[in-house]
């Protein structure tokens, strides 16, 4: 009979890591980690802030035109699903708002 899954294997066979290893593996998963997860990104001098919240806001005003257009040509739970997009995306445009009318109160 041809079994799908193999045996486990027999006792003895597994090698157990020294604790060396393990923190070679640890610091390895860290330098990675850091390389491509960088804690403090620094901003980038030519980003206004400003500007780009704007177009954050326009984008997703777009986004909330365009759901809305979708969600009148479906029915059912294809259109509570769009409807639900709809909310997530004015949920986000009002905090991209709120953090717009903050800075250019300042």
């Amino acid at each position: 009979m041809l079994k799908i899954t193999p045996d486990p294997p027999a006792h003895g066979t597994f090698v157990l890591a020294s604790n060396d290893e393990l923190l070679k593996d640890r610091a390895a998963a860290q330098r990675a980690l850091s390389h491509y997860l960088p804690g403090n990104t620094a901003r980038h001098p030519s980003i206004d802030v400003e500007n780009a919240l704007v177009h954050a806001s326009d984008l997703l005003r777009c986004a909330s035109v365009s759901a809305v257009e979708a969600s009148s040509n479906l029915d059912g739970t294809q259109r509570d699903w769009v409807l639900s997009v709809l909310y997530l995306v004015d949920m986000a445009r009002t905090q991209v708002d709120l953090s717009l009318s903050s800075l250019t109160a300042r």
